[in-house]
C-alpha cells in the first residue's frame, strides 16, 4: 500500500499506526463542592457509609450533608467494563440520573448506567461524571 506511515489505519484496530489505544480504568466524577472522585470497582456513597460483606466494596465517597438529605449509606456506584452504573440503598430522599433527555429515578432493584456528563443526585448532594480521559503516560 503506498503512502505515508502517518496516514496508514492498522486493519486489526482500526485505529492510526503508531498511536495508543486508550481503555478507561476507572470512572472520574467531580462533585457540586468541586472535589474529585475516582470509582474502579464499587464505591459506597454516603454521608457516612458502611461497609457490608455483600456490597464487594472497593471505596467509599463520604458526601457532607448537613441537611442530613443523604442516608448514611446512600447507594453504590460501580465502574465494571468501562461502564458506570448506581444502584440505591432504599434512601429515603432517593437518587437520581440527570442528562440530556431528562431525570431517571435510580431504584433499589435494578442498576442504572450513567453516561460521561451526566449527573448523579443523591438527595440534594450530587456528582458529574466527567467525558476526558484521563492523560496518557508521557515518555522522556
Amino acid at each position: 500500500m503506498a503512502g505515508t506511515a502517518r496516514g496508514r489505519v492498522d486493519r486489526e484496530t482500526s485505529r492510526p499506526r503508531g498511536t495508543r489505544s486508550v481503555v478507561r480504568t476507572h470512572a472520574r466524577l467531580v462533585g457540586d463542592d468541586g472535589k474529585a472522585h475516582l470509582v474502579n470497582g464499587n464505591a459506597l456513597v454516603g454521608r457516612s457509609p458502611t461497609i457490608k460483606a455483600s456490597h464487594g466494596v472497593v471505596s467509599m465517597i463520604v458526601l457532607e450533608d448537613d441537611t442530613r438529605s443523604l442516608s448514611k449509606t446512600h447507594a453504590t456506584l460501580r465502574f465494571e467494563d468501562v461502564v458506570l452504573w448506581v444502584i440505591d440503598h432504599d434512601s429515603r430522599n432517593g437518587t437520581a440520573i440527570t442528562g440530556p433527555v431528562g431525570t431517571i429515578r435510580v431504584g433499589s432493584d435494578a442498576w442504572i448506567q450513567v453516561l460521561p456528563g451526566e449527573y448523579v443526585h443523591f438527595g440534594e448532594r450530587w456528582l458529574r461524571v466527567l467525558d476526558e480521559l484521563p492523560p496518557a503516560p508521557t515518555s522522556h
